[in-house]
């Protein structure tokens, strides 16, 4: 191969390499030598989370490392891969409009995402993302209180996703919503072993299909629900452990079908905490609605549209309406319960 091919091979070589990131000023592509995954030894007793799910070393992978402090635009995510994100972008937002079929993995190393004017981190298409956070850093996302919305009125939410989410790794990640949710999902939505901090102007954690939780701590504080699900087909809702401090205006936990709790630490204030009367236009108990499309306001501590299971937990509630309730029936095997409520 004469100098002339090897120059254009290589020129080819390194196109294919960013093609998958666009509007990235600095991105660099490594492979290591390493062939297995170091997966978190927690793991689910449940069939609901996937082996990708789960958080692994990233740099047992290919990756594309992108110097978020370089980015003068919206970085655009546009194929599968590992992308790293380092630094702070001001301004600016991570934007994945990938092929249906595709699978996207962000790792936030150390990582300040700040937008001006949508959600920071927004989906708009793929298969399904995973948002990593490696042990022992330190992440953040923030939002304006106006977005530039779609015909669909959307995003809603500084992490909003139209595809499967799942957010792993021990990691810290604050979130800071004052337009309207903090994280959302369309689909699927999965936290494991999440550290996740979250300040929003509506809901804190929002999944339409399904929302998974294994392990990992959540300090919640919402002017809204705290964690809620809202198809009243599917809907369902799992917590199978962890710690949670959810102050929510609302509901502290919503589930619109069945919520199923196997165990972990609940700490909730929902409206306030038992401290008066239930007002006349409280909602009618035995009604479930999505709160973010109506003027209802519901204030219960926990709370499903159809049956509640309680396997096992620690439970300590203080709501201004029911502090358990469910529109079918409620279970409860194993626990330690502490609750006030003024209904």
């Amino acid at each position: 191969m004469n100098y002339r091919k090897k120059k254009t091979f290589l020129c080819i070589m390194m196109i294919l390499c960013l093609s998958g990131c666009t509007q990235s000023q600095e991105a660099t592509t490594k492979k290591t030598t390493s062939a297995t995954k170091e997966t978190t030894s927690k793991k689910s007793s449940l069939d609901v989370f996937k082996e990708n799910d789960y958080y692994s070393d990233y740099q047992t992978e290919e990756t594309t490392t992108i110097a978020l402090s370089s980015q003068t635009t919206d970085v655009k995510i546009t194929s599968a891969g590992c992308y790293v994100l380092e630094g702070s972008l001001q301004k600016h937002s991570i934007i994945v409009d990938a092929k249906e079929n595709d699978v996207v993995r962000i790792v936030l190393q150390n990582a300040s995402i700040q937008s001006a004017s949508t959600a920071p981190i927004y989906i708009k298409k793929a298969k399904k993302v995973i948002l990593s956070l490696p042990q022992g850093t330190k992440n953040s996302i923030i939002d304006t209180d106006s977005y530039e919305v779609n015909t669909d009125k959307e995003p809603t939410a500084a992490i909003f996703s139209k595809a499967d989410l799942t957010i792993n790794g021990s990691g810290e990640l604050q979130v800071n919503a004052s337009y309207k949710n903090g994280i959302q999902s369309k689909d699927k939505l999965k936290l494991l072993d999440a550290n996740l901090q979250i300040s929003a102007a509506n809901d804190a954690v929002k999944g339409k299909d399904a929302l998974y939780i294994c392990d990992g701590t959540y300090t919640i504080k919402a002017n809204k629900d705290g964690f809620v699900t809202t198809n009243q087909e599917k809907g369902a809702m799992i917590l199978e452990k962890g710690t949670f401090h959810i102050t929510a205006k609302q509901d502290g936990i919503q589930a619109a079908t069945t919520l199923r709790i196997l165990n972990g630490t609940y700490t909730i204030v929902s409206g306030g905490g038992s401290v008066n009367e239930v007002a006349q236009n409280q909602q009618p108990w035995g009604d479930f609605k999505d709160h973010e499309e109506t003027d209802e306001k519901s204030s219960k501590g926990m709370k499903s549209g159809k049956a509640m299971l309680i396997e096992n937990g620690s439970f300590s509630i203080n709501a201004h309406d029911d502090a358990i309730h469910s529109n079918t029936t409620i279970q409860i095997k194993k626990g330690t319960f502490t609750l006030k409520s003024d209904d």
